[in-house]
C-alpha cells in the first residue's frame, strides 16, 4: 500500500506553543504574568464552541495552559484576543461562510 501512487496528501506539522505576557495578576498569594498556550484537543475545542466566543477562549486557556480558571477570568481583553487568534487555526472553516451548509429551499 505504501508504494501506491497517491495524488493528494496532507502533512500535519506541529504548531509551536505561544507565550503571552501581561501585567501581573496576584491571586491567592501567587503572581501570574504570562500564559503558555499549546494546541488544544478536539474535545477541548468542542467544549469551547458550546460556550461561545469569549467564554470558549477562556476555557481553552485554562485547559491547555493549566492556569486556574479564576485567573483566566481575570485576564485582560487583549490577552483573550491574542489567545483567540492562536486557537482560531485549530477550528475547521465555517461551512456556511464557505458556501456550504444546507441548500436553500
Amino acid at each position: 500500500m505504501e508504494n501506491e501512487f497517491i495524488e493528494d496528501e496532507d502533512v500535519i506539522e506541529d504548531v509551536p506553543p505561544k507565550r503571552i505576557r501581561f501585567p501581573k495578576i496576584t491571586f491567592s498569594g501567587k503572581d501570574y504574568d504570562q500564559v503558555v498556550l499549546r494546541p488544544p484537543s478536539v474535545g477541548a475545542l468542542m467544549e469551547a464552541q458550546k460556550l461561545g466566543d469569549v467564554a470558549g477562549v477562556v476555557h481553552l486557556i485554562h485547559r491547555v495552559s493549566g492556569m486556574p480558571n479564576p485567573i483566566c477570568q481575570l485576564l485582560r481583553p487583549e490577552v483573550i484576543t491574542k489567545a483567540g487568534e492562536y486557537f482560531a487555526r485549530f477550528l475547521p472553516p465555517d461551512p456556511k461562510a464557505a458556501g456550504g451548509g444546507s441548500p436553500p429551499a
